[in-house]
């Protein structure tokens, strides 16, 4: 027992040590500083560009913005803008064919192809006009002639409009059978 009070004792001579030296007081963020630091101001040949706001530029070429917070007056460098915006490349990737007395217009998209149809009369979008007008920039055929050899149909129907231009009437008659039955 007289072990267990002298080690008592002890730790607690140790712990009133440990706490005194965690009360002496701690350095604050000016000591720690030393005397290199000194309040921020504003310049002297500073520009004000907004309430609270100034811009300078050092010796070296640096821009600086100046802020004025509740928190005291902060400095940092002047974000650069980029110069220009990135251009949208001409082509948008929609793709046009002629079906008579419409259009079809066709573009990739995350799910599949998009497809849409406008009439001839319609207004076109920008877009649409460009390519509709890259297809009449490239169709070197007789606007006359019939299309005998399917070049200007998409390669998905490239084959049905072929088979039907060469077999005639039998060829529409063969297509309209082999269309799918609905399902009851």
């Amino acid at each position: 027992m007289r072990i267990a009070f002298v080690s008592l004792g002890v730790l607690a001579l140790v712990c009133v040590q440990v706490g005194a030296a965690w009360c002496q007081k701690l350095p604050g963020p000016a000591e720690r500083a030393g005397a290199s630091a000194k309040p921020l101001d504003i310049p002297a040949g500073a520009q004000q560009i907004e309430p609270n706001t100034w811009r300078y530029t050092d010796k070296e070429g640096r821009r600086w913005v100046y802020r004025q917070t509740p928190f005291g007056l902060v400095r940092y460098p002047e974000p650069v803008a980029p110069a220009t915006e990135p251009q949208l490349p001409a082509s948008s990737g929609i793709r046009a064919w002629d079906e008579g007395s419409r259009i079809r217009f066709e573009r990739p998209g995350p799910f599949g192809v998009y497809r849409w149809y406008r009439a001839k009369t319609e207004p076109l979008s920008p877009e649409e006009q460009r390519a509709w007008q890259a297809v009449r920039d490239t169709d070197t055929r007789d606007p006359l002639s019939p299309d005998v050899s399917g070049a200007a149909l998409p390669p998905d129907s490239a084959q049905q409009g072929s088979a039907s231009t060469s077999r005639g009437d039998s060829g529409q008659k063969q297509n309209a059978a082999e269309k799918p039955k609905e399902r009851r």
